[in-house]
């Protein structure tokens, strides 16, 4: 079983409020570790994910 997978077991047994920290505490790790979150990720490039430059301000 995979680091992931005991972590979503686990997940399983927390009230929605511990849920959502434990959420929270996830995305914060991902970005202290620069961790490229799914939806920004460039699906055709296989050498490497890299952030899409953000949308200009609406306006």
């Amino acid at each position: 079983m995979s680091i992931a997978e005991v972590i979503y077991e686990h997940s399983l047994r927390l009230s929605e409020q511990a849920a959502r920290e434990a959420l929270a505490f996830i995305e914060c790790l991902e970005g202290r570790y620069g961790v490229v979150p799914p939806a920004v990720l460039d699906l055709d490039d296989t050498e490497r994910p890299y952030h899409r430059p953000a949308p200009p301000p609406a306006g």
